[in-house]
């Protein structure tokens, strides 16, 4: 077996641009969903970012507290509701796809559990991969498959070029607690994510709530504003501010900061590249793309799939346009698809100075298989 060769770099340590990955979780009724909308709602304001995209899995219950112009309450945000009938790793990051490339300037995830236990779940996919195969062991088989799938779900929120906030259900039990009023009753708390154990590892800020006073307690920080143990009642503007000083303070990102954003740069600048058929600002964008991915460490299979999606991308975008379809009954009679020519649309968006490419590449993602995904997945979005 060939020894590998690793090339390290290193550069002086800055605080650049933080881009938040918080979890909250609770059992029902403890007001994760909430609590990410109060957040998330105030960071679209206050830092001037792309709009809140919820990824619901919670049978929609996220427009329960969307905004009602009767009542002028509410939140506004942009809801992408999961197939009810596949709540899979791959669902997950074809969710996650178009939302980054619609402009998502924080996307909640409403709730990642289903990803682990929902129908087509992680669990419910080892079951059936075990049970297809030869020997039924569920260890060798099943989880040897869903493992390595799974860690690529939690590797793509990580990278995700979108500030990601995630709710998870707790496994519930009841404990009996003295109230505000110095009487004792029984209250709801949760003991553990519902999810894979360890995932409280993965984000910056891990939130536990309990029900029904919905109060909020820090159980992990790497924040210098919010401390570990901090208990906040009714979570709202306190908490969230504290969160928008702590992305604050720091530096304007002097480039991507995940792999994400690095294959967005590359493709954006390539249908630029493409417009003005330079075929040298083409191959730099690419050079670019391959620098980073060195830079940043990023492995030789990862980098691949990363340079093959850069190319496929822009390619997609910029390539022969198919015919226009005519409209469709419900469509507007004065709105004309796409650009001028008759070409099709071909949408962008900004976030945080970060172009996004149009994801209608994606559209058949979320029915493929996990297992047909599995070495597709990496593409640069992981």
């Amino acid at each position: 077996m060939a020894q590998r060769v690793y090339n390290f770099h290193a550069s002086e340590a800055t605080r650049e641009s933080i881009l938040l990955r918080a979890a909250i979780c609770g059992p029902t009724g403890s007001g994760k969903t909430k609590t990410g909308l109060v957040i998330g709602t105030r960071m679209v304001e206050r830092l001037g970012l792309g709009p809140l995209y919820v990824i619901d899995s919670e049978n929609k219950s996220a427009l329960r507290y969307a905004y009602s112009p009767r009542s002028r309450q509410g939140y506004r945000f942009k809801h992408v509701p999961m197939p009810e009938d596949d709540y899979g790793p791959a669902a997950y990051m074809a969710a996650l796809d178009f939302c980054e490339s619609q402009g998502a300037g924080v996307i909640l995830i409403d709730s990642l559990s289903h990803a682990w236990n929902g129908i087509n779940g992680v669990l419910e996919q080892v079951d059936q991969v075990t049970e297809r195969s030869r020997s039924k062991n569920a260890f060798s088989e099943g989880w040897k498959t869903m493992t390595p799938i799974h860690n690529r779900l939690i590797q793509r929120i990580l990278g995700s070029s979108a500030h990601i906030i995630f709710t998870m259900r707790a496994k519930v039990d009841w404990v009996v607690a003295e109230n505000d009023r110095g009487k004792l009753e029984p209250r709801k708390v949760g003991l553990a994510p519902v999810q894979r154990e360890g995932v409280d590892y993965e984000p910056d800020l891990f939130f536990d709530m309990t029900a029904p006073d919905n109060v909020l307690v820090v159980s992990k920080s790497r924040s210098d504003r919010i401390a570990p143990g901090a208990v906040f009642r009714k979570p709202g503007a306190e908490l969230s501010d504290l969160i928008i000083e702590w992305i604050e303070d720091s530096e304007p990102p002097s480039g991507a900061r995940t792999l994400g954003e690095a294959v967005n740069m590359a493709v954006a600048e390539g249908l630029l590249a493409a417009e003005e058929k330079s075929v040298e600002r083409y191959k730099e964008a690419k050079r670019r793309l391959v620098d980073w991915c060195d830079v940043s460490g990023v492995s030789q299979v990862r980098r691949e799939l990363a340079v093959g999606q850069f190319k496929e991308r822009v390619a997609l975008v910029a390539g022969p346009k198919p015919p226009v379809p005519p409209s469709s009954p419900g469509r507007d009679a004065g709105h004309t698809p796409g650009r001028e020519g008759g070409h099709p649309a071909n949408p962008s968006a900004t976030c945080s100075g970060v172009p996004f490419v149009s994801g209608a590449f994606l559209m058949n993602a979320a029915i493929m298989s996990d297992e047909d995904r599995l070495r597709a997945i990496d593409q640069g979005r992981a």
